[in-house]
């Protein structure tokens, strides 16, 4: 049985409502984020591969192959078309979330950023299931 990438989003909603996690509410802000992005980013990547035909190295390039596949991608419907685009344009924005949540010693309006990160997560995860 694989790994459900969906409990990933749903542990950084709990982390970012505030869990009794004995953590500071950045830290949870922070997980949270970095959780999201990867909900998102490995559904993505197994979609990526399994229908747009994406060649992945399991390394770091993988991240930017995953967007251009979808930025990329052409379909017949014009619908479908734009939200193939429109989740190569967000996976990385939630990609940039999450390096500075990762990897910046200060965030500004962490409580903006998680909760836009929560959301392009979900909205990346809805359109995935929404596609052929």
């Amino acid at each position: 049985m694989s790994f459900d990438w969906n409990e990933y989003l749903t542990l950084a909603r709990n982390l970012a409502q505030g869990s009794t996690t004995p953590v500071s509410e950045e830290t949870k802000k922070r997980a949270a984020i970095s959780r999201a992005y990867y909900a998102a980013f490995c559904q993505a990547r197994d979609f990526a591969k399994a229908r747009l035909g994406a060649r992945l190295t399991g390394h770091g390039p993988d991240h930017g192959i995953v967007f251009r596949s979808f930025k990329r991608y052409r379909y017949k419907n014009q619908t479908m078309q734009e939200t193939y685009r429109r989740i190569g344009l967000t996976l990385p924005r939630l990609y940039d979330n999450r390096n500075k949540a990762d990897y910046d010693p200060a965030v500004s309006r962490l409580d903006a950023l998680t909760d836009t990160s929560l959301d392009q997560a979900e909205a990346i995860i809805t359109d995935l299931g929404s596609l052929p």
